[in-house]
């Protein structure tokens, strides 16, 4: 998002962009940045037996209720959350001041392993978050007015699909890697009205080659070329002829490439 992960798991938005500077694409973040896994440390609660009152009532704008995010192992959280000197263990509920429930989840050993929900101030879901077998898990992520605002997958606590929405209720951004993370399967971005804005996709695995589409916002193709994936520099690199055109469609250049150089081949 503009704002943005969140999922590290899921920020801000790592949506693959093209320089003006350079030939190469940016090298990709993991989608697991969105959802953030805080800085190691171990936190002590009020906790009374199965419930508590939140020490912090304050919900951040552009992240939501990232707090419990470091407790919840599959993302790659590792601190250890504690109620009454020991390490929390079953269904932990915490309460904003005005006594509305902002958080309630199953705990093992001070850690989130199963499922959890977080809620607004105004009793509005925020997220919730749910371990569907030791290896699969999947979140989602809404606005205070109840849109949804982010939807994610997991397969080894790796995010594998990711899906974000502007407050419009139109997708912003769609993601999804292969299961061993070593690429995108397809990328694509939009406009706030829903026109693409980047496409990205996968044509052939064994050879890490990609499809790359970029739109003006008025829809028209900006550049159309492909990307290989190099393993060794984490990065999309442009390949072959890439071909750029202006706001009318009218073809300003035609470019080839070998791993993101400019060639003097036509």
């Amino acid at each position: 998002m503009k704002r943005i992960l969140l999922l590290t798991m899921f920020s801000l938005l790592p949506v693959l962009m093209f320089s003006q500077n350079t030939d190469t694409i940016l090298k990709k973040d993991t989608i697991s940045k969105k959802v953030t896994a805080l800085s190691k440390d171990t936190v002590s609660s009020m906790d009374h037996k199965s419930s508590s009152k939140s020490v912090n009532d304050s919900v951040d704008v552009d992240e939501g209720i990232e707090y419990y995010d470091k407790f919840n192992t599959i993302i790659g959280g590792d601190s250890v959350r504690y109620c009454n000197g020991l390490k929390c263990s079953g269904l932990i509920k915490d309460f904003y001041s005005n006594g509305n429930l902002k958080h309630k989840g199953y705990y093992t050993s001070g850690q989130l392993t199963s499922t959890y929900k977080n809620y607004f101030e105004n009793g509005q879901e925020e997220r919730s978050f749910q371990a569907k077998d030791p290896i699969n898990a999947s979140i989602e992520i809404y606005y205070k007015d109840g849109k949804i605002r982010m939807r994610g997958d997991y397969y080894k606590g790796e995010p594998i699909k990711w899906e974000e929405y502007y407050p419009n209720g139109n997708m912003e951004s769609y993601e999804e890697y292969t299961k061993s993370m070593d690429g995108y399967v397809v990328s694509k971005t939009f406009y706030e009205d829903g026109k693409p804005q980047l496409f990205i996709e996968c044509i052939d695995k064994k050879k890490r080659l990609y499809t790359s589409k970029e739109y003006f916002d008025s829809g028209q193709i900006k550049e159309d070329g492909q990307l290989v994936y190099s393993l060794l520099l984490s990065d999309y690199q442009k390949t072959g002829k890439w071909i750029t055109y202006d706001e009318k469609g009218k073809v300003l250049s035609e470019d080839t490439y070998v791993k993101g150089e400019l060639s003097d081949d036509k």
